[in-house]
C-alpha cells in the first residue's frame, strides 16, 4: 500500500505534464492492463504496477481495443516472461501463438478477469482487430485452416485459409497454399474481394495495399483496382502519407499518386511515425524526416546478433521515444534525438500504450515513457 500511495504524487505530475504538453501523450485513453508473471503463473498489472488480475493462468497474452485478452487456463507447460512471450503488437501475415503445451484450451477474459468464452481453437493470434480474430479450427493435419472468430467465440469466416492476417481497412489478406502461396483479400463477411492470385502482398494501411504482380510491386486500393503500377522491385505500408519503395537496389519514399517524395538512396527503410523513419548505414543508424535528411544523426549502434549479420528490428517512434543503443546498451531518445531514457538496458522494444518491455541481463521489466519500473520480473521474485 506505501508504494501505491508514493506513486500517486508522481502520477499526478504526469497527468499535469501531459496537459501541459510536457510528456507526450501516449495510448488510447485507457488504462493498459499489462501481461506480467509471478511463481510461473500468469496475470495482469495496471500501469502503477498494482495487480489487478491475479496470477492464475498458464499463459496470458495483451488485451485488444475491445477490451479482450486471450489466456490458458491449464495445460503442462511453463511459459517464460520474455520479449517472445510478450507480444506488444499485431505482426505479419505469419505471426501466430501456440501455447506450447498439452491439454489446454485458449479463453477469453474481459479486463475484469472474468472468462468470457472458451474455445477449441489449437492456434490463435494474439489480437482482435476491428472485432475479428484470426483462429485456426480443426487439425492441422485433417482439413484444418484459418479463419476468423467475432468477440463471442464463435467463427464466423470459416477456416478453411493456410493463411490468415488481421483485418485492416476492412479487409484481410489470405492464402490458400502454405508454401509457394499466392494471396487474395476477404472482405469481413469472409467474400473473395481480389482473387488469390498475387505473388506476395501486404496489409492495407491508409486504403492501400502494396502487391506483387510479375516480380513488380505496386498498390491496389480496397477493390482491387491498381492506384500506382506495379513497376517497383519492392513496396511497404504506407503511414503518415509515404510509402518506401525501392528501385534497383535503393529505396525511397513515394506519395500516394507513386511520385518519390525521398528518392531513392537508402539501402534499408521502414515505416515513417511521428514524422520520422529509422535509416540504417554499415553498422549505424539514425532517423530520416520527410526531407529525406538525417533530422537525428546516424549516431547509434545497429545490434549486431552473430558475424556480420544485424538486428533489423524496427525501432519506431511511439508515445515520442524510440529505443537506441549506446555503448552496447539501450535506452530511449525523443524526437529531437535527446536521450530521455538513459542507456543501462541490455534489451529494449518500441512502447505500446505507454509501457515498453525491456530486459537487463536476466530480469525483464515494463518501464513508462519517462523511465519508471512499473513492474519487474526481479520484484516479482521477491515477494
Amino acid at each position: 500500500m506505501r508504494n501505491v500511495i508514493l506513486l500517486l504524487p508522481l502520477l499526478a505530475l504526469l497527468a499535469m505534464a501531459r496537459a501541459h504538453g510536457g510528456i507526450p501523450s501516449c495510448g488510447n485513453g485507457r488504462d493498459p492492463l499489462l501481461p506480467i508473471i509471478v511463481d510461473k503463473l500468469w496475470g495482469y498489472a495496471d500501469m502503477s504496477g498494482n495487480i489487478v488480475i491475479q496470477p492464475k493462468f498458464r499463459r496470458a497474452l495483451p488485451f485488444s481495443s475491445n477490451g479482450l485478452a486471450w489466456v490458458v487456463l491449464d495445460g503442462n507447460s511453463n511459459i517464460p516472461f520474455d520479449h517472445s512471450n510478450v507480444v506488444n503488437e499485431p505482426e505479419g501475415i505469419e505471426f501466430e501463438v501456440n501455447y506450447g503445451g498439452t491439454g489446454f484450451t485458449w479463453s477469453c477474459i474481459d479486463r475484469g478477469g472474468d472468462i468470457i468464452f472458451h474455445c477449441e481453437y489449437p492456434t490463435i493470434k494474439p489480437f482482435f482487430i476491428d472485432g475479428l480474430c484470426p483462429v485456426f479450427s480443426g487439425s492441422e493435419y485433417f482439413g484444418g485452416g484459418w479463419g476468423y472468430c467475432d468477440s463471442t467465440g464463435k467463427l464466423v469466416i470459416e477456416g478453411k485459409y493456410a493463411k490468415a492476417g488481421y483485418f485492416s481497412d476492412g479487409r484481410a489478406l489470405v492464402s490458400f497454399q502454405k508454401e509457394f502461396s499466392t494471396y487474395g483479400y476477404i472482405d469481413r463477411a469472409g467474400r473473395m474481394i481480389v482473387e488469390p492470385k498475387l505473388e506476395d502482398a501486404r496489409r492495407f494501411s491508409e486504403g492501400l495495399a502494396a502487391v506483387e504482380v510479375d516480380g513488380r510491386w505496386g498498390f491496389i486500393d480496397t477493390t482491387g483496382t491498381f492506384i500506382i503500377a506495379p513497376k517497383f522491385l519492392g513496396a511497404g505500408e504506407f503511414s503518415e502519407g509515404l510509402a518506401w519503395a525501392t528501385v534497383k537496389d535503393k529505396a525511397g519514399y513515394i506519395d500516394r499518386t507513386g511520385k518519390f517524395i525521398i528518392p531513392p538512396k537508402f539501402a534499408s527503410v521502414g515505416r515513417f511515425s511521428q514524422g520520422l523513419v529509422r535509416t540504417d548505414l554499415k553498422k549505424t543508424f539514425g532517423f530520416v524526416d520527410r526531407r529525406g535528411v538525417f533530422a537525428i544523426p546516424a549516431t547509434f549502434e545497429r545490434k549486431q546478433i552473430s558475424g556480420f549479420d544485424f538486428d533489423f528490428r524496427v525501432n519506431d517512434f511511439s508515445c515520442g521515444r524510440a529505443p537506441v543503443m549506446v555503448g552496447g546498451r539501450y535506452g530511449y531518445i525523443d524526437t529531437s534525438g535527446t536521450v530521455v531514457i538513459p542507456p543501462t538496458f541490455t534489451d529494449a522494444f518500441n512502447f505500446h500504450d505507454g509501457a515498453a518491455l525491456v530486459q537487463d541481463g536476466d530480469a525483464w521489466a515494463y518501464i513508462d515513457i519517462t523511465g519508471r519500473v512499473i513492474w519487474s520480473t526481479e520484484r516479482a521474485s521477491a515477494r
